[in-house]
């Protein structure tokens, strides 16, 4: 296990044996986030990173290619209050913003925040949001990399809207609500 009391806001594996969490709050280094790596599936965990204040940091759903790209989600506390999606070229060690995220129908006024985020490979990916503090029934995609983002234009029937997505690979997801 982590061995350490923090909140883990978000994992991803990329494989059975080789993952990614980033802790909040984490005991590891006086409070700040971290990046733990495992590659014994989840066993063990090894810091891998902090992160660096000020500079950008995912505390959202991120994910992390086989190559070492990734692209994960900041929280905006700012005037906008949106997410904004940051890239990485190293494993994680440093992040940069990478465009914005489109506002959607039904968002209006409210912060829009990705709640679940799925790339079958590094182009093509597909992100779940809440407005405010509801789910909602939109669906984001892109098809490259993260630099644009669209909203999915076919009907998707939710009554209380979506909180997770995966997507094994471009033509076949599954929708969690």
């Amino acid at each position: 296990g982590i061995g350490a009391p923090a909140n883990a806001s978000s994992v991803y594996f990329i494989s059975l044996q080789v993952g990614f969490v980033i802790l909040s709050n984490s005991s590891y280094n006086q409070g700040r986030d971290v990046l733990l790596g495992t590659r014994d599936g989840g066993a063990t965990w090894q810091e891998l990173f902090d992160a660096p204040a000020p500079a950008p940091w995912p505390d959202g759903p991120f994910q992390v290619f086989a190559a070492g790209h990734g692209i994960g989600f900041e929280h905006d506390e700012g005037i906008v209050l949106e997410d904004t999606p940051l890239i990485t070229a190293d494993w994680g060690k440093t992040w940069t913003p990478s465009g914005s995220l489109i506002h959607v129908s039904g968002c209006s006024a409210f912060y829009e925040s990705i709640t679940g985020l799925s790339f079958p490979n590094q182009a093509h990916g597909w992100a779940t949001l809440s407005c405010g503090s509801s789910p909602s029934t939109s669906i984001l995609f892109t098809v490259n990399g993260g630099k644009t983002w669209s909203e999915n234009s076919a009907p998707v029937n939710s009554r209380s809207g979506f909180v997770g997505v995966s997507f094994p690979d471009i033509s076949t997801g599954y929708l969690v609500s």
